[in-house]
């Protein structure tokens, strides 16, 4: 386990060996950038996390922002990002997740997801007229929680309560 401190902090892990980071210690708006081809999960998360340029998998379970917003750029690889605070807005940027790479959101706070072509999986209600053409197949498989890939760069998405 390797934790934060207060300040930008940089991980650069290419090892092969997964890495748990706590992140309880770093301040809000302040970034955690993640590099590498390991598989990261990150705890206690209030700040933001730069991992544009991390290719292993990447799991995020967030603390209580004080300011309630967390913004998350994912890597390449499969990403989860669980945040149980309805006064969070969670901000992801997708652009790195490849078309057939699964991005997961739980929890309760609102997120807002731009550049996503990848899978995502979660109860989806969009709130942004461009993704309505999406809107008959999320609730076709509602119950199923997963939606197909291909989502409408932009959508502002937020999960259903």
């Amino acid at each position: 386990m390797w934790s934060s401190g207060r300040v930008a902090t940089s991980i650069t892990d290419s090892n092969g060996v997964a890495l748990s980071v706590n992140a309880t210690a770093l301040a809000n708006n302040t970034t955690l950038t993640l590099v590498g081809s390991a598989a990261e999960t990150v705890t206690g998360l209030i700040g933001d996390i730069a991992a544009g340029s991390l290719t292993g998998t990447l799991n995020v379970t967030t603390g209580d922002a004080t300011d309630n917003t967390i913004a998350i750029t994912t890597g390449t690889a499969a990403t989860s990002i669980t945040d149980g605070f309805a006064t969070d807005t969670v901000t992801v940027n997708a652009t790195a997740l490849g078309q057939n790479t699964l991005l997961t959101l739980a929890g309760s706070a609102a997120e807002t997801v731009t550049g996503l072509v990848g899978d995502n999986r979660g109860r989806l209600a969009d709130r942004h007229a461009q993704c309505d053409d999406r809107r008959r197949e999320r609730q076709r498989h509602r119950d199923h929680d997963r939606v197909g890939g291909d989502i409408d760069h932009g959508c502002v998405l937020q999960p259903t309560r």
